[in-house]
């Protein structure tokens, strides 16, 4: 069914519903889309707002390239391209959907004058990779007063974030980074995972499962003064280096299961 049409109010969809034109909501004149059954979207359906769609129903997305669902428990605040997502709202769970690969938003920052990245700031996220792949020429980065999560909750968990660029870490954590499950990948022999200590506060790293790969799989190093703290229970490191830097105040690091190889 072609949708191509401003909604006027509620949608509500209990059965299934096709979408292959594109659906515009307009909270403006208080529309909203309520699903409870299956919602098959071919077409063009992108709401960036919050409370104007909630889905306690199934979702699928049929576009090819990648996208993200941004969610708090039922409510969808966010459904569109995963590289337009530039703010990602505290208590969220933003979940890959669609194509199977694409790229981080932008780079919006660059760390110690040498490293691009896209950094969240102020924020309590989950990044669900679903089954898919991000890849990207910059650092996603993790700022002090910011907690990251990542897992993959596909059946095969597959899912991973890849960086190609060889002097910039694929992920760099100066807040508090939970690593439950996918993969977080350095493909040019470069850092993984590049733990650092911001301005006197703990950084903390969490890695409960999931597979880090690169040259140099983790590597926890401060800058004088800075702190940070690792836990390992579960999971692989794979990296011909795992660079621990004792020179410096690196904090508490505890390794009590998983594989280091």
């Amino acid at each position: 069914e072609d949708m191509s049409q401003v909604l006027p109010g509620l949608l509500d969809i209990t059965g299934t519903l096709n979408n292959n034109g594109s659906i515009l909501i307009d909270p403006a004149s208080g529309s909203k889309v309520t699903n409870s059954g299956t919602f098959n979207n071919s077409g063009t359906f992108t709401i960036d707002d919050e409370g104007v769609f909630t889905n306690t129903g199934t979702y699928n997305e049929n576009r090819t390239d990648l996208c993200a669902m941004v969610t708090k428990g039922s409510a969808v605040s966010y459904i569109g391209p995963f590289a337009s997502l530039t703010e990602w709202p505290t208590g969220s769970t933003i979940q890959l959907i669609g194509g199977k690969t694409g790229s981080l938003p932008a780079q919006n920052t660059t760390i110690s004058g040498a490293y691009p990245g896209f950094s969240i700031s102020g924020s309590s996220v989950t990044l669900d990779l679903n089954g898919r792949k991000i890849t990207s020429e910059h650092s996603l980065v993790v700022l002090a007063d910011a907690v990251l999560t990542i897992k993959d909750t596909s059946t095969d968990k597959l899912g991973s974030i890849i960086c190609a660029n060889y002097d910039t870490p694929t992920i760099i954590n100066k807040g508090t980074f939970n690593f439950e499950s996918g993969t977080v990948e350095h493909s040019k022999t470069g850092t993984a995972l590049y733990i650092d200590g911001d301005d006197g506060a703990y950084s903390i790293t969490s890695i409960v499962g999931g597979t880090i790969i690169g040259g140099t799989g983790i590597s926890d190093k401060g800058e004088s003064g800075n702190y940070s703290k690792l836990t390992m229970t579960s999971g692989t490191v794979n990296g011909s280096n795992i660079a621990l830097d004792a020179s410096v105040a690196t904090g508490p690091i505890s390794i009590s299961g998983g594989i280091l190889q």
